[in-house]
């Protein structure tokens, strides 16, 4: 009768074990290398030499291409700032857009020509703002996201302007996006 007992205690618990055990998607290393090769193809077709990294989602390395004639900083800068978006670090958050000030009637005129130079000042100052936005995604990288879980973060270092980069990334994605599941 004890010999029953423990056989029937054999076959409950392996597979009350089995359904406790959580499942965790990730990205396979031959579509990770796919990637970084669609990011660096699509930027040497753009005339910009780059280097492309990817992590998983806990920061470590999945796959990393420097392009030929990439300068050597490139790749760590990729992979620096790959890590940095899969662990969600933010260098510096985004400076606050400033509106201008209306005029109100206690304002003396001002002559058309400080005017201009008040509009000019201000329209660089939100260009700068642009562009200082555009560098702290840049430093983020992009995500690989499958079912809404991020399992993968994709950052190209090198070409001279930070749309470039973006756009590479975004293709190394697009290569291997119907692949993902």
């Amino acid at each position: 009768m004890r010999s029953g007992w423990w056989f029937l205690m054999a076959l409950m618990l392996p597979s009350a074990a089995m359904a406790q055990l959580p499942t965790r998607k990730y990205l396979p290393i031959a579509l990770a290398t796919e990637a970084v090769l669609g990011a660096v193809e699509k930027c040497e077709e753009m005339g910009q030499y780059v280097g492309a990294a990817i992590v998983d989602s806990s920061g470590q390395t999945l796959a990393m291409l420097r392009h030929d004639r990439a300068k050597l900083q490139s790749l760590e800068q990729a992979r620096q700032w790959a890590q940095q978006g899969a662990l969600r670090v933010v260098t510096a958050p985004p400076a606050p857009a400033v509106a201008p000030r209306p005029p109100t009637a206690t304002d003396a005129p001002i002559d058309e020509a400080r005017r201009k130079a008040q509009d000019d000042a201000r329209r660089a100052l939100e260009d700068q703002r642009r562009r200082a936005e555009q560098a702290q995604r840049r430093m983020m990288g992009l995500p690989i996201d499958v079912q809404d879980v991020l399992v993968a973060q994709i950052a190209v270092s090198g070409s001279y302007e930070p749309e470039n980069d973006m756009v590479c990334a975004k293709a190394g994605i697009d290569r291997i996006r119907s692949q993902l599941r």
